[in-house]
């Protein structure tokens, strides 16, 4: 019979896979979406979903997996700002292609999934699996 885990140690596995797992799935979001928000519009899947909601979605995402990577923080001005600048050079970088184009709104929706996020962070405490960021011993809220 294999010996018996402790609760602790338990905690502490499923601690480290659960903000490596978020940490990867962050990176992995950004890199997808910098190579669509660089490709030309005609060659992006989905591109007739409203280019607003994309952004607003895309970064509710972000932000849900940035509070997630790093779980023993809050979600603070330095990872809000963080994003932000994301989506700022992003659309800096779209300047540079030639065939897309910089838009004030685009940020502006890039703020609005944040501020959604920030706004529905209680049901996400309430949803299973994506609920265990705060339901750890020395988790801030």
């Amino acid at each position: 019979m294999a010996p018996a885990i402790k609760d602790d140690a338990l905690e502490a596995i499923i601690t480290r896979h659960f903000s490596l797992l978020a940490r990867v799935s962050l990176a992995t979001a950004l890199i997808t979406m910098t190579i669509l928000g660089l490709l030309p519009v005609d060659q992006i899947p989905l591109s007739d979903w409203n280019d607003k909601l994309q952004h607003i979605a895309a970064f509710l995402v972000l932000t849900y997996l940035m509070d997630a990577s790093w779980p023993e923080t809050e979600l603070n001005r330095r990872k809000v700002l963080a994003l932000l600048g994301y989506g700022l050079t992003l659309e800096v970088l779209q300047l540079f292609t030639g065939y897309r184009h910089f838009s004030w709104l685009d940020l502006l929706a890039d703020a609005a999934g944040i501020g959604l996020y920030l706004t529905t962070r209680p049901l996400f405490k309430r949803t299973p699996v994506v609920n265990w960021r705060w339901y750890r011993p020395g988790i801030q809220d």
